[in-house]
This record gives C-alpha cells, sequence and structure tokens, in this order.
C-alpha cells in the first residue's frame, strides 16, 4: 500500500482529524540515514509526527521540528 494521509473535518468545523500511513516514507529515512532499529523508530515517529502537523498549516505557515540526542552519530 502506497503512504497516504487523509484529512476529516466536520461540518461546522469544530473538530478536525487526521490520518497517515507513512511505510514508504520511514523506509526512504532509514535507507537515506542507514540507521539501526530503534533510531529508525524514532525519526520515523518525528517524520510521521512532521506529515500530520504539517498538513494542518494554512498559507506560510511553517513547522520546525528539532532532534536533541547523545546517542553514537555515524555519517
Amino acid at each position: 500500500m502506497k503512504d497516504h494521509l487523509v484529512r476529516a473535518t466536520t461540518n461546522d468545523g469544530t473538530l478536525r482529524a487526521v490520518a497517515a500511513v507513512t511505510t514508504e516514507l520511514v523506509e526512504e529515512v532509514r535507507r537515506r540515514q542507514h540507521t539501526d532499529p530503534t533510531a529508525t523508530v524514532a525519526l520515523g515517529r518525528l517524520a510521521t509526527g512532521a506529515a500530520l502537523m504539517g498538513s494542518l498549516l494554512k498559507g506560510t505557515q511553517r513547522l520546525a521540528l528539532s532532534i536533541e540526542a547523545n546517542g553514537r552519530w555515524r555519517a
């Protein structure tokens, strides 16, 4: 199944919902970053959260994410 994102809003706009399948996105992050399984889970959650939050932005709004870690880094 391809990655996809679904947004829903009630008619009066009082409730919004967003859901996403991001398996291919996370696999691409893992492939490019050569991450171990634990790091892949963390980066996958970050990427999925960014996709969900980013889908709610309007106009010129921006989303900034930051990661702080003390683990081993590989180039």
